[in-house]
C-alpha cells in the first residue's frame, strides 16, 4: 500500500510517544519486523517513516499500533484514527499524484535539457 495521510499521522504520533533509537527498535520488533531490516538511525520521524514503510509492506501497521495503544491508552483515539484512514487508504490518491508529478518534472528536466544540448551542438 502506498504512503498515504494515515501513514503520516502514525508517523508523528509515533515519534512523539518513542522518540528512543531503543523503544522504535523495540516496538518494531515486537510487531514481528526483522532487526536486519530495519533503518532507524536518525531522528526519530525519520525513523518512524522507515519502520512504518516497511510495516506497510509487511502488513504489520496495524500490530505497531495496537503496541502503542496498549502503551499509551491516553492516545488509542488518536492512533484508531490514524490507523482506520492508512487502512482505509485516505491520502493514498493524493501521494501517488504527487509522486507521479515529481517523476513527471525530472523527466521533462532531463527531455528539455537534452534538446538544449541537441541545438546548442547542432
Amino acid at each position: 500500500m502506498p504512503w498515504n495521510n494515515g501513514l503520516t499521522q502514525l508517523q508523528y504520533e509515533l515519534a512523539d510517544l518513542y522518540f528512543r533509537e531503543e523503544n522504535i527498535r523495540r516496538v518494531a520488533v515486537e510487531a514481528g519486523i526483522s532487526p536486519a531490516v530495519l533503518d532507524i538511525d536518525g531522528a526519530a520521524l525519520t525513523a518512524w517513516y522507515n519502520v512504518l514503510r516497511e510495516a506497510a509492506n509487511r502488513e504489520k501497521v496495524a500490530t505497531i499500533v495496537e503496541i502503542a495503544k496498549a502503551e499509551f491508552p491516553t492516545r488509542q483515539a488518536v492512533l484508531t484514527r490514524a490507523l482506520a484512514q492508512h487502512e482505509n487508504g485516505v491520502g493514498a490518491w493524493e501521494a501517488a499524484l504527487a509522486e507521479f508529478n515529481r517523476l513527471l518534472a525530472t523527466y521533462f528536466t532531463q527531455i528539455i535539457g537534452g534538446v538544449i544540448v541537441a541545438v546548442v551542438t547542432a
